[in-house]
């Protein structure tokens, strides 16, 4: 996994371009909000963690993104309800949560340490944040938008995704001081950002995919796929995804292992639901086989339950085989995660 402070260096480095960039348009205008944008950046380049902090408020910048991106995923899980157990749970790791990103943000703008030099955290929802936010893709385009409505302001800044080559806008939230100077206090657009960026990722990687999934067709292929969802009330009330595909071999070379995956959708066609299976061989070249597996849904996951309280009417399935093994060591593995871009 990737380090934490290729995320939060990212994360600044976002901010600062944008202000710094926006700055040296409107040096008359020192009361904006894009001049305090660039104050950042001055506060970075000077190891000055007070004034950077006078205008980036880490607390509540990384306390809404907790509050837009993580506690949702804890309450969906329980009937979007929050109860004085869980809001209990929830203030405690968002405590953590926020003091880590604070922490480590503070260590970097003051300078006392490297990207390279520190390891990530283990907080998980750490984890989760940072790998969705994934901003050291990222750069700097433009400053879209600026409205300033009495002591608040918000900046859409343009941000070219270089692993996606496209354009997204993400929308900052700042407060108007005392002294007339602004400061970031979080990130209005969150997790429609997010969700753009990964619906995105989601189209280039099937593009990425098509050359590889057009070869390994020819060698081995899911011909037809059952499916159905199975519940019982003994000794427990559960539900179970049944899963049974036809798979073709068509290689003249010997397969001695495959890797399939199936990926469930709703009627909107969002995936709800994705799972893996390997199966070892060997298998006779111009056969084909029925293979059929069960997985238990997981009540506290929210796809799986949303899966869970659905019939089969309401659901479709898409099939493919993802990685093949030959008996000369040879593989073929379609990409799972888009790689890193490569510099210009």
């Amino acid at each position: 996994m990737k380090s934490l402070w290729k995320y939060i260096v990212a994360l600044c480095v976002v901010l600062v371009i944008a202000g710094g960039g926006y700055f040296y348009w409107q040096t008359q205008q020192k009361k904006t909000p894009a001049y305090s944008l660039g104050l950042i950046n001055t506060a970075m380049q000077k190891h000055n963690w007070a004034a950077f902090q006078k205008h980036f408020d880490s607390k509540k910048v990384y306390g809404r993104a907790f509050d837009d991106v993580i506690a949702p995923t804890l309450q969906q899980a329980n009937d979007s309800t929050v109860n004085a157990f869980l809001a209990g749970i929830m203030t405690n790791i968002k405590t953590n949560f926020v003091d880590t990103l604070t922490a480590h943000t503070k260590d970097y703008v003051s300078g006392s340490t490297t990207a390279s030099q520190t390891n990530q955290p283990e907080q998980v929802f750490t984890k989760r944040f940072t790998d969705l936010l994934d901003l050291n893709n990222l750069s700097f385009k433009k400053v879209a938008n600026s409205k300033i409505t009495d002591a608040t302001a918000t900046i859409d800044v343009t941000v070219y995704d270089k692993r996606l080559d496209k354009e997204f806008t993400l929308q900052l939230l700042m407060d108007r001081q005392a002294d007339a100077t602004w400061t970031v206090v979080g990130i209005n657009n969150l997790p429609p950002f997010l969700n753009e960026i990964k619906e995105a990722q989601a189209v280039k990687l099937i593009e990425l995919n098509k050359p590889l999934a057009a070869k390994i067709k020819t060698d081995i292929e899911v011909t037809d796929a059952n499916y159905d969802l199975k519940s019982r009330k003994e000794p427990w009330v559960s539900t179970a995804f049944i899963y049974s595909p036809t798979i073709s071999f068509k290689s003249k070379a010997q397969i001695t292992s495959f890797v399939g995956q199936v990926q469930v959708l709703n009627e909107d066609k969002k995936v709800l639901y994705t799972q893996k299976y390997i199966v070892p061989g060997p298998f006779p070249s111009g056969t084909t086989k029925t293979y059929s597996f069960s997985w238990p849904l997981n009540p506290f996951i929210h796809g799986e339950k949303l899966l869970a309280s659905l019939n089969k009417s309401q659901i479709t399935t898409k099939s493919s085989i993802i990685r093949v093994h030959f008996e000369d060591g040879q593989e073929l593995n379609l990409l799972e995660e888009l790689p890193q871009a490569t510099s210009k």
